[in-house]
């Protein structure tokens, strides 16, 4: 039911992966040594301003896919693969095509667009030049990654309770139980993978270092474009030190496409938390007034079966939380009343389960208003402006 393999992917990351250890091992120039998985940990943040969910895989390790069981460090957001694939029926895994250009840069990055080198003994139509990116701080990284296909677990909380037997056994296996016997947040399995059919992630070890890839022109186009790729080859020059993982790393040999972000759901006790990206305990809510309104609140859910429910006001410029909402709470129902003058100030807001939603533990509420004014209510987390 189970198996344990290694992706032929490992070959061909091989020497890529040595080398940025190696370069990574030293620095030049003065620059303190950057923190362990520094690189993956600043992908992720990235990745998160628009797939709050996701989580990046720097060195395209080739553990990551769907049904893999693991760990993840959450200091660096790397994955520790436990020695297990769960076997999951391929009904349950679904495959969506993707059509994104996942672009993303932290630091001082400058890139210079493509410079021809044309060879006169070679067609006008296909001249060879280079592209650089140039880091003038340390840290400072660029991805471009062509994103073309997710595969995802359907009802991963059912797929992943069927097997919640042998996934405790494995985690005693790694030290993932708790002092009472559950098993830990940050164990748990890979709901979902990310692939890209080309591009590139860079990192900057040193300070002024530079990065340089040479090819014809339709392969570079191809790298970093929605085109297919085109075989042939090109050659990396780099000045400093420099972490650089390249997909396809051989554009002469056709490959499936590479992992470059995934999701996964982690276990507390026997509990599945979807969309896991961060150790939860309990769910918050905040609500900040940022206008001059009284206004009152009244906070219900449900729980084991049982209502709850709890009141609560906040005056003009203040704000307060609803803390200690337990992981399993359904129906939550926040009705806001402004008192406004000429119409009805109520409105409710409503999460049916925020058990996977709700992947940082919190909703913020942002209230505006001016007595007698309109007044309008927004969602942080949903990016989605609720006036009335």
């Amino acid at each position: 039911m189970y198996r344990h393999r290694i992706s032929p992917l490992f070959l061909s990351l091989f020497v890529t992966i040595i080398l940025s250890f190696l370069l990574a091992a030293t620095t030049r120039g003065g620059d303190k040594s950057l923190p362990r998985g520094y690189f993956n940990k600043q992908f992720n943040t990235l990745i998160r301003s628009s797939h709050p969910a996701w989580w990046g895989n720097w060195n395209l390790s080739p553990t990551i896919e769907v049904g893999a069981v693991g760990i993840i460090d959450t200091n660096t957001g790397s994955f520790k693969p436990a020695g297990l694939v769960l076997e999951l029926d391929k009904l349950l895994i679904t495959k969506t095509p993707l059509s994104e250009s996942l672009q993303l840069s932290k630091g001082n990055v400058k890139k210079s667009e493509f410079s021809a080198a044309v060879n006169a003994s070679t067609p006008v139509a296909s001249a060879e030049g280079n592209i650089s990116w140039k880091f003038n701080s340390q840290g400072a990284i660029f991805a471009h990654w062509q994103l073309v296909e997710h595969h995802y677990l359907m009802a991963p909380v059912d797929a992943i309770d069927k097997n919640m037997d042998v996934l405790r056994h494995t985690a005693n296996n790694n030290n993932m139980l708790s002092p009472h016997g559950g098993i830990a947040q940050s164990f748990g399995v890979i709901t979902g993978v990310i692939f890209a059919k080309s591009g590139l992630s860079i990192g900057a070890i040193s300070k002024n270092a530079e990065f340089q890839i040479t090819a014809d022109e339709h392969i570079l186009q191809s790298y970093l474009s929605a085109d297919k790729v085109h075989q042939g080859y090109y050659q990396t020059k780099i000045d400093g030190q420099i972490s650089s993982f390249i997909w396809p790393a051989d554009p002469a040999t056709k490959v499936d496409p590479a992992p470059v972000a995934f999701t996964f759901a982690s276990i507390d006790d026997r509990r599945v938390l979807p969309n896991w990206i961060r150790p939860v305990t309990s769910f918050s809510i905040n609500v900040n007034n940022h206008g001059s309104y009284f206004i009152d609140m009244e906070l219900k859910y449900i729980e084991g079966g049982n209502n709850r429910v709890f009141t609560d006001s906040v005056t003009g410029f203040s704000s307060i939380n609803f803390h200690n909402i337990p992981l399993e709470a359904t129906d939550i129902e926040l009705t806001i009343d402004f008192f406004e003058l000429f119409h009805e100030g109520k409105k409710t807001l409503h999460w049916t389960a925020p058990l996977g939603t709700w992947v940082n533990g919190w909703r913020h509420i942002d209230l505006y208003g001016f007595w007698p004014g309109k007044t309008a209510i927004k969602i942080r987390e949903e990016l989605e402006d609720n006036g009335f």
